[in-house]
């Protein structure tokens, strides 16, 4: 009879446990269904490299994919647990610092889209990231001045350089960088790629009218960009340097006096991890660093 008793205490155990189990599941992902109505961009810590993820209600936007496989980890914990999805897949420069870490996220995400500027890397690297989309049927489009990407509630992304007309294979992939506009109501986000000073020029009639909430510092805080010109006319009011161990001198103490400068507050990946912007309900921006 005890042993009974003992049997029947023991399942009601277990299955209040199991409840336990799945009611915090349930409650899990719905709190992580409800955050994706928020904006949010994070920079992604991937060493010397670039990657960042635009995230909305109406989807996932992630801009290069770092120099490799290192990428993985901090896309997992940018994205909710059960997201694997990505839908356009934006890949600004074709350096391998910027698309290194691509073909891993082929095989383990569903990419819906692939925006780039033309070809003008043919490594064998690059060829098999090529060779991968075309396997998977992938649309690729051309991420050119005047493409655009809609979210919902007045938020887009618009593509200001560079124009069809410019692309060369005799031009230098940094040259050819991709710069996008990430606009929301409450001021924008500016992704320059590994632009230089020249290319800052051409842009600066563009990006005067917008008041802009945080700038990817250009080419890992490369002393050849983010002139002081430019800069004032941005006045971001965060900076973002992606940046990790290199032997190229990045970022520039010159790059980082001239964003002091103007008073922007500076980030960089290498001592902050994940530098994440979320839109709050007041449409404020809340900043969080995560490793």
């Amino acid at each position: 009879m005890k042993t009974k008793e003992h049997m029947k205490i023991r399942f009601w155990k277990i299955l209040i446990l199991i409840l336990i189990v799945l009611n915090a599941f349930f409650w899990l992902s719905f709190f992580s269904y409800l955050s994706k109505f928020n904006s949010s961009v994070t920079y992604l810590s991937v060493g010397q490299g670039d990657s960042e993820l635009i995230s909305t209600f109406g989807g996932h936007v992630l801009i290069d994919a770092g120099p490799n496989a290192s990428i993985l980890e901090p896309l997992a914990k940018a994205l909710p647990f059960y997201e694997k999805t990505i839908d356009v897949f934006v890949l600004s420069n074709q350096d391998k610092d910027h698309y290194g870490g691509l073909l891993e996220i082929l095989k383990r995400y569903k990419v819906r889209s692939v925006m780039m500027a033309g070809v003008i890397n043919f490594d064998e690297s690059f060829k098999m990231v090529k060779d991968e989309i075309i396997k998977q049927q992938i649309p690729v489009f051309w991420a050119a001045q005047g493409a655009e990407i809609y979210f919902s509630d007045n938020r887009k992304i618009k593509f200001i350089y560079p124009n069809k007309g410019m692309f060369s294979e005799n031009k230098s992939t940094n040259d050819l960088s991709v710069v996008l506009d990430y606009q929301t109501p409450t001021g924008n986000f500016l992704f320059t790629g590994d632009i230089g000073f020249k290319i800052e020029d051409m842009l600066m009639s563009v990006v005067s009218q917008a008041k802009y909430i945080a700038l990817k510092v250009a080419h890992h805080g490369s002393k050849y960009a983010s002139s002081s010109i430019f800069l004032n006319v941005i006045n971001p009011a965060y900076a973002i340097i992606e940046v990790g161990k290199n032997s190229y001198g990045h970022p520039d103490p010159g790059t980082i006096s001239r964003l002091e400068a103007i008073g922007s507050q500076i980030f960089r990946t290498d001592q902050n991890g994940n530098i994440v912007f979320s839109e709050t309900k007041n449409q404020s921006w809340k900043i969080n660093q995560s490793f």
